[in-house]
């Protein structure tokens, strides 16, 4: 606990926890060995925790019986509420004792934890919260890898769209209702990426599966583009030999070390950080008019990720996990382990992302469909595509709107009105926004309710002053609606 600098901790002895009651009742009641039903909390402050601290919140709380605290606050609960890092369940398993935890992540403007959530506690009383994602360890009875990194993704998910968070339990029976490939489903051997995704549909939600094993840009864009819409995103992964990697790279093989097909592993990925000094652009090919093909490039701000944190059960919460430059274009990665023992070395092989069963349209349909109208602006004099980047994510379409009102550079008040109150959205938007040496340009926006073939773009949000002038002139040349 020392990177997240905790000084004390105090400590709830007999919690009742949900979730590992769930697996209580399902495998544990049924040992011959009685385990008991009631768990450990632990919670962690960065400064003191006494009982003589908390009995003052509790006295002040009782001298303003009608303040609310979370828009009232008064002092003492403030300062104990700064303080408050979060929480960890220890559950009666000495091989796996790591229950429901949530903590916060590690300071730093530069890591972007964009798949938490607001997780309320009471201890002794005293109403506290902390923002994170819950983690747990697996403990091969109920879960494995897949099973906890799904429970962590749902967390999120489920959340977002008011569906009920499964437990460990539910995850897996409802993983293995139709398909068992490695014989029973409890003790759990690990699940399938089939079984994965048949987990999600039974929480309410859609499964979006991609295959990513020869294409490192497309790891880094669609993952970037889902964890900054704020969906946890599952990596599915093999390990390679870690002294064979680093000599075939240093030998500068032709031929990419074998990965170990046993070696299957899931994480959760929750959040990312870029590195504004790497290299953005991506070459684009399209269409000429002579029935030709033509090579040109454009930035994408994906491509700036230079590392992703994760939740791995058999390393904690907010993992390290950086993104390598493998010389045989595969999408290979480094999970950082404490010294003294070495990184782990492997290739993501797939990506799932559960999403509201409403969002059809995925990130490659969105890039594809913006390319193809950026690449039609270019032809009537437009801005050429190597002077553009682009950024990808889907938002809540009130989100949206609010992130337009407050904008900057600000667009003209009576505009605004009359294009958000035009029309409705739905609930989940695609958008592409679009920089222009570094400034916002447009804003190509996205029915994520359309499929590849429908009339999937909306319209363009023109965020440059010169483009609002042409608006109306470009509806006309391209067929897509320009608001400005």
């Amino acid at each position: 606990m020392g990177d997240l600098n905790c000084k004390s901790f105090a400590v709830e002895h007999r919690y009742i926890d949900g979730d590992y009651m769930d697996d209580h009742c399902l495998f544990y009641a049924r040992c011959h060995r009685p385990y008991p039903n009631y768990c450990r909390r632990i919670h962690f402050f960065a400064g003191t925790c006494s009982r003589a601290r908390l009995v003052g919140v509790i006295d002040e709380i009782q001298q303003h019986p009608a303040s609310t605290l979370r828009t009232d606050p008064t002092p003492r609960w403030e300062n104990l509420q700064k303080d408050y890092l979060g929480f960890l369940v220890v559950r009666p398993n000495r091989c796996a004792f790591v229950g429901r935890t949530v903590l916060t992540g590690l300071p730093g403007a530069e890591r972007k934890y964009t798949c938490t959530r607001r997780y309320d506690v009471n201890l002794a009383g005293i109403d506290l919260y902390v923002d994170g994602l819950a983690f747990q360890q697996q403990d091969r009875a109920i879960a494995a890898c897949a099973t906890t990194a799904l429970w962590v993704a749902l967390q999120k998910a489920a959340h977002d769209v008011c569906f009920r968070v499964p437990t460990s339990s539910e995850i897996t029976v409802n993983a293995t209702r139709f398909s068992l490939e490695g014989g029973r489903s409890i003790p759990s051997s690990g699940l399938s990426m089939g079984q994965m995704c048949e987990a999600v549909r039974a929480s309410g939600l859609e499964p979006d599966l991609f295959e990513v094993s020869a294409e490192p840009r497309l790891l880094r864009r669609m993952a970037h583009a889902y964890l900054q819409s704020g969906f946890p995103v599952i990596a599915g992964l093999y390990f390679y030999d870690s002294e064979e990697y680093a000599e075939a790279a240093k030998q500068a093989s032709p031929v990419a070390p074998a990965l170990n097909p046993n070696s299957g592993h899931a994480i959760a990925l929750v959040g990312f950080r870029l590195d504004p000094q790497r290299n953005r652009t991506v070459p684009v090919k399209f269409a000429t008019a002579a029935g030709g093909e033509q090579t040109t490039s454009v930035m994408m701000t994906g491509e700036a990720v230079s590392e992703f944190y994760a939740h791995d059960d058999r390393l904690g919460p907010y993992a390290r996990v950086k993104c390598l430059e493998a010389p045989w274009g595969t999408s290979d990665v480094s999970i950082e382990w404490p010294a003294p023992r070495r990184a782990e070395v492997a290739r993501v092989a797939y990506l799932l992302v559960p999403v509201y069963p409403k969002i059809r349209l995925g990130h490659q349909d969105m890039e594809g469909k913006a390319l193809g109208l950026l690449q039609g602006l270019a032809k009537i004099g437009f801005p050429a595509l190597p002077a553009l980047e682009l950024d990808f994510a889907i938002l809540r379409g009130r989100m949206y709107r609010n992130m337009l009102i407050s904008s900057q550079p600000a667009m003209p008040p009576r505009l605004l009105y009359d294009m958000l109150a035009a029309d409705s959205v739905a609930r989940y938007i695609g958008v592409c926004g679009v920089k222009l040496d570094g400034a916002p340009f447009m804003d190509v926006l996205f029915d994520t309710t359309e499929s590849t073939l429908g009339a999937s773009v909306i319209g363009v949000v023109c965020r440059n002053e010169q483009l609002r002038t042409f608006a109306s002139q470009l509806s006309r040349l391209v067929g897509v609606s320009f608001y400005g």
